[in-house]
This record gives C-alpha cells, sequence and structure tokens, in this order.
C-alpha cells in the first residue's frame, strides 16, 4: 500500500518501522482489497483474498484486528516481526497484513481454517476427547513448540484459544501477541487469563525459557483427558493458592531457585499445602 504525502501520521510510522524491521512483509494493504464471503468464527472472518498468490484467488481469513491507535506500536512491531520469520507446518501460515483507514485497524493475514480449540470444547464436540485425537492434537502442539524453541521464541499464551484447527483436521498455534525471545526478561503477560501460567510467570521470576510453553501444554493435555478445567479462572493469588493445593508447596530440594524469588517470604502463606 503506497504512503501518500497527507497519509495518517500514524500509518506512516507504522509501516516505517515495518520496512526496518520485517524485510520479508512488504506492504501493507487495504482491507477495503478483501472480500468477505463468510464468518467461521468470532475471531476469523473467510474472505477472498486477490494477489497474495498470483496464479489463483486465495480463501484466508483476516484475525487479530486491532485499533493500532490505542495499541502500542513495540509489541504490534514485535509481533509482526515473529510471524513473518516462522513457518512450520503446525503453525498458522501468516501472509501478510492489511490496513483499514476507516476505523484504524490492522489485520492479520493468515491461511483459512475450520475454528478454535476453544469452539470445539465450548461445542463439547466429543471426538475431541478420543484417547487418539488427544495423542494427534498433543502430539502436533508440541511439534510446533518444538520448532518455536529451536528459534528461541518462546509462544507464553498457549492456551485453547491460540490453538486452531484446520479443515483437515491439523493443529496449528497462533497469536504471538504475547511471544518473547528465549533468556529475556519475563514482563507482564497481555494475557488476563492465568489458568495455563507457571509459577515463575504469574510472579515474573527469572527469564523466558521453553518450560513456560511445556506447562502451558501439560495443562491442555490434563483438561483434555480428564474434560474438565483444571484451575479456575481467577486472579494471580488464588491462581497460586490453586496450584500449590494441587501439587503441594516446594521444597529447597525440588526448587531451590523457588525461594531466591523477590517476593518467597510473601509465598510462605502457600507453604500449608504439602
Amino acid at each position: 500500500m503506497a504512503c501518500e504525502p497527507d497519509c495518517d501520521p500514524d500509518i506512516f510510522d507504522l509501516i516505517n518501522n515495518l520496512s526496518e524491521l520485517c524485510s520479508n512483509v512488504n506492504e501493507f494493504r487495504n482491507a477495503e482489497d478483501f472480500e468477505i464471503s463468510k464468518t467461521t468464527n468470532l475471531y476469523a472472518p473467510l474472505c477472498m483474498a486477490h494477489g497474495i498468490d498470483k496464479r489463483k484467488q486465495q480463501n484466508v481469513s483476516i484475525v487479530n484486528h486491532k485499533n493500532y491507535a490505542d495499541y502500542d506500536l513495540k509489541d504490534l512491531l514485535s509481533e509482526i516481526k515473529v510471524v513473518s520469520k516462522l513457518q512450520h507446518s503446525n503453525l498458522l501460515k501468516f501472509y501478510e497484513n492489511s490496513i483499514s483507514l476507516d476505523d484504524k485497524k490492522i489485520g492479520f493475514i493468515y491461511e483459512s481454517h475450520a475454528c478454535l480449540l476453544s469452539e470445539a470444547l465450548d461445542e463439547d464436540v466429543q471426538i475431541i476427547y478420543r484417547p487418539e485425537v488427544i495423542k494427534r492434537i498433543m502430539k502436533e502442539l508440541f511439534s510446533a513448540l518444538d520448532y518455536l524453541h529451536k528459534n528461541s521464541v518462546v509462544h507464553r499464551d498457549i492456551q485453547h484459544e491460540n490453538i486452531i484447527l484446520t479443515h483437515s483436521g491439523a493443529v496449528k498455534v497462533w497469536n504471538f501477541w504475547c511471544a518473547q525471545t528465549v533468556g529475556e526478561p519475563l514482563v507482564e503477560m497481555k494475557s488476563s487469563d492465568f489458568r495455563y501460567q507457571p509459577v515463575e510467570s504469574i510472579l515474573l521470576e527469572g527469564t523466558v525459557h521453553p518450560s513456560l510453553d511445556i506447562w502451558s501444554a501439560n495443562v491442555i493435555f490434563g483438561e483434555l483427558w480428564l474434560k474438565t478445567f483444571i484451575f479456575p479462572i481467577v486472579g494471580k493469588d488464588f491462581m497460586l493458592a490453586s496450584i500449590f493445593a494441587l501439587f503441594g508447596f516446594p521444597t529447597k530440594r525440588i526448587w531451590e531457585d523457588f525461594f531466591n524469588f523477590r517476593d518467597a517470604e510473601k509465598l510462605q502463606v502457600y507453604s500449608a499445602y504439602e
């Protein structure tokens, strides 16, 4: 999308930053370039794209619409930088971005898909709970995570709404707005759902490590196997209590670093859980 001299300065800034950070994402396109044919779910209107593949028209999903006027530009560019570099069969394929000039929204254009895992669970699709299906879901989820971690990317928000099922039954991970690089200091999560977060992520202790995603994936495995949520949707304090109630309070022999956390003394309130 060409940037005219009277272009919105926010868009101009966005495009200039994008060109510096993401050389393989060449342009933003007007949202009007896409024809919405139907809506598959709340998050992903299915559209007909013109020009992504010059040989033919393609069905795509414009997901993760965000009002860039209210969104931190640094975070937005960071997400674009991450998704533009990743290529794996179990990651939702990213094509490009679109901008709507009227309502100042940016769209992430991905391959089309069937539904979110959360939607399948909400609809009580029983086939999801079959052992062979759970095995396939977890195998493909861990395949995606293995690829991410080998590329020093930690998703940090693995949960039902960030796992997608395609029409062929494949599992794909998407939504990298919380992603960080291995070794970075942990930053506050943009998600308010702590059910899939380990203790160190909730407390922002230590650095980013692949084990954060492994914890989240195993919570999902437990929920699929037990057909119920393991942890309730609650705040940080109650979430910590729920974790310690289920697994017990750590000892120095099991987790010595835990006792070096900034709030280690305050955490002793949970030591009654054995």
